[in-house]
């Protein structure tokens, strides 16, 4: 889909969402049409029932995937807010319909679902308690939040190592080169191999002559490289030196040539230290990054200059 019509049908999604959710809850507010902060305030009152909440919830977070990921406008802030929000009067109004709480129950759930997913989400524990206080400048569920954020913090770090706005940069192919002094230059060999790989790095091809390949390769000389077929798919991994020695039989295409190796690849998510075993255990100095999905669709490419190189910079952070 060409990248200019994406906003239309995300605009046209939200459209047939919102609708939707206006025609179904029955309520005169804007619903899934803004912020959603009219109505995260009549939730954290306790004002609304389990089958509203569960309209919203659903109808804010289908939307808010249709408006983000077709590139059209609005963030994460709010929607995150107002869809922890729903999610915790839904947790308080299930409460309610079976033990007979008193219907302040329902805010107070709702105010700490919210909490709770905004730390989750955007992982600031202390900014997702002063928010939710801000907001109704009541004390007296400041330590239940507190905790309940802590939780919903730890268990998400816990999940997945990298935050979601880090994950948009990574996806849009920006490196964090200087991503660890951000959390820690303790922690960096625990971050994924997609914050230092090569995300588009020079590839062989097999249904190209081995002279077809040495011209083009020798304007960018590097010590491997991986090997794709007709359909960019991965086929092996063949280094420099290996490629020359065959510069004899330079009319024949490089896949009747191409000598079988152990291959040893490796996902996005693989950390920097595991990575690292496998390619000391392995004896390879470099590995194809493939996707978790396709392990024939390489997504980047790995060298052990590329780890010493991130170990250096952090040295010399910690030199500073």
């Amino acid at each position: 889909m060409p990248s200019w019509l994406k906003p239309c049908f995300g605009g046209l999604g939200v459209g047939i969402i919102g609708t939707a959710v206006l025609w179904f809850s029955g309520t005169n507010n804007a619903g899934v049409f803004g912020t959603g902060y009219e109505d995260l305030s009549s939730a954290l009152k306790g004002s609304l029932a389990l089958k509203i909440l569960l309209i919203l919830f659903v109808g804010k977070f289908l939307a808010s995937i249709f408006a983000f990921s077709m590139g059209g406008s609005g963030g994460l802030f709010g929607p995150v807010l107002c869809i922890g929000g729903m999610l915790g009067g839904i947790v308080g109004a299930v409460f309610n319909n079976y033990i007979s709480l008193d219907q302040s129950f329902v805010g107070a759930a709702a105010l700490l679902g919210m909490g709770a997913f905004f730390a989750a989400v955007i992982r600031c524990p202390l900014t997702s308690v002063l928010i939710p206080f801000e907001m109704t400048l009541n004390y007296s569920l400041i330590l239940p939040l507190m905790v309940g954020n802590m939780i919903a913090y730890y268990l998400a770090a816990r999940w997945r190592t990298v935050p979601i706005y880090n994950a948009l940069l990574l996806q849009d192919k920006v490196t964090l080169k200087k991503m660890p002094s951000f959390q820690g230059a303790q922690d960096w060999k625990n971050l994924p191999v997609s914050t230092i790989m090569n995300h588009d790095p020079f590839s062989a091809f097999s249904n190209l002559t081995i002279g077809e390949n040495l011209e083009y390769l020798k304007q960018h000389p590097h010590h491997a490289y991986p090997v794709r077929d007709e359909n960019r798919l991965l086929v092996n991994v063949i280094t420099h030196h290996e490629l020359e020695d065959l510069e004899e039989h330079g009319d024949e295409l490089l896949g009747e040539r191409l000598v079988e190796h152990d291959l040893v690849t490796m996902t996005p998510n693989t950390s920097i230290r595991e990575a690292a075993r496998i390619l000391v255990i392995k004896d390879k100095e470099q590995a194809p990054v493939v996707s978790a999905k396709n392990p024939q669709r390489i997504v980047g490419f790995l060298t052990l200059r590329d780890i010493a190189r991130q170990q250096n910079a952090i040295e010399e952070q910690i030199g500073e």
